[in-house]
């Protein structure tokens, strides 16, 4: 295996699984549906899905020769409604509490040696009779091995 690529399916699933935990994200009327990579069609509102976005090659640390490795993951949630606001509003509240769970356990269950976010950005569109919002949420991993 490519040492870029390390544990990366790990640790995207481990996103998906403290998102899954969390309360304010998984009680009914919350979010429907996670997926392992972009989804092919967007079917289910509200949905959250995460891809592994890469990062640099590994760098060596102090003389133990130590790999640094560092990937970026993007999470997007998703939300429509007829009522632009309802959507709007919902995705808002699921990104922060998205991130609130990531900095509530730093190394995502012991998976890297921290985890944070580096960029949240906002979107939305409009069609015939209803209103799409999303919100993207990068986390950077940074593991030492």
């Amino acid at each position: 295996m490519s040492v870029i690529l390390w544990g990366y399916q790990q640790v995207q699933q481990k996103l998906i699984d403290l998102w899954k935990a969390d309360p304010s994200l998984s009680e009914p009327g919350k979010v429907k549906k996670y997926c392992f990579g972009r989804p092919v069609s967007l079917s289910e509102y509200p949905l959250i899905y995460v891809q592994f976005l890469g990062g640099p090659l590994p760098e060596q640390e102090g003389s133990v020769r130590k790999e640094v490795h560092v990937f970026d993951f993007e999470a997007v949630v998703a939300d429509r409604h007829p009522d632009e606001d309802v959507s709007e509003k919902a995705v808002e509240d699921f990104a922060e509490s998205m991130q609130m769970v990531v900095r509530g356990d730093r190394s995502l269950g012991g998976l890297v040696d921290s985890a944070f976010v580096v960029d949240v950005a906002r979107g939305e569109l409009r069609l015939l009779d209803y209103s799409l919002h999303a919100v993207k949420v990068v986390v950077r991993c940074r593991k030492i091995a």
